[in-house]
């Protein structure tokens, strides 16, 4: 004599299981989808608020460039007249002070510019472009 069995298990129930992990896998979905929007959002106002620092910075590059070119005349007018005997030697050197400022703020703003230029790359992701 010889037994053989076979047991068949078909879960019928399981306790809505399968339909909360669906309702999970659907929850964080929508958090991704979420997540995804809001960096794109942040990514928009970077590219936008690079545009506008690049903006900003050329004005401010221009007008220190004027400044530059008026206290470069200024010094001019100063010395001519301290050599004529008209202005004391105070005023040239304020002179002097006043064209050395004027360019250092014009180099800080050409600095500034370049920094907002290298921004505006890194919000369009073409930083790995600067490398080569």
């Amino acid at each position: 004599m010889a037994a053989i069995g076979l047991n068949l298990k078909i879960p019928i129930f399981n306790g809505h299981a399968t339909k909360a992990r669906i309702n999970q896998a659907n929850v964080e979905l929508k958090r991704l989808q979420e997540d995804r929007a809001k960096t794109k959002n942040s990514l928009d106002l970077a590219y936008e608020n690079a545009k506008t620092q690049i903006k900003n910075n050329i004005i401010i590059l221009n007008n220190q460039k004027v400044n530059v070119e008026l206290a470069q005349k200024v010094l001019n007018n100063t010395r001519s007249n301290y050599q004529l005997g008209l202005a004391p030697l105070t005023d040239l050197l304020d002179a002097q002070n006043a064209l050395s400022e004027a360019q250092n703020n014009h180099v800080a703003a050409m600095l500034n510019y370049r920094v907002a230029e290298i921004q505006l790359i890194k919000s369009k992701g073409m930083l790995k472009t600067l490398m080569n």
